[in-house]
């Protein structure tokens, strides 16, 4: 599921798991990077177009979710 959230001052899409993701700590949002193998040029690092979270890319959501803490 995507949804809209705000960073530095811009609004940008992402892809979570839930509504309520920007709520919880693991909470990281970033381009996708993993890594491709081109013959010509090699191994490369390519990154998606889109938004996603980080955690849950490499780690996957953990099972209980801790809210972030209020400042």
């Amino acid at each position: 599921m995507f949804i809209t959230i705000k960073s530095k001052n811009k609004k940008i899409k992402v892809d979570v798991s839930e509504k309520n993701c920007p709520l919880y700590a693991c909470f990281s949002p970033h381009h996708y990077q993993h890594r491709i193998y081109n013959s010509r040029e090699g191994s490369m690092i390519c990154s998606d177009k889109h938004y996603s979270c980080s955690y849950r890319n490499y780690h996957g959501c953990p099972d209980v979710r801790v809210r972030k803490e209020k400042a």
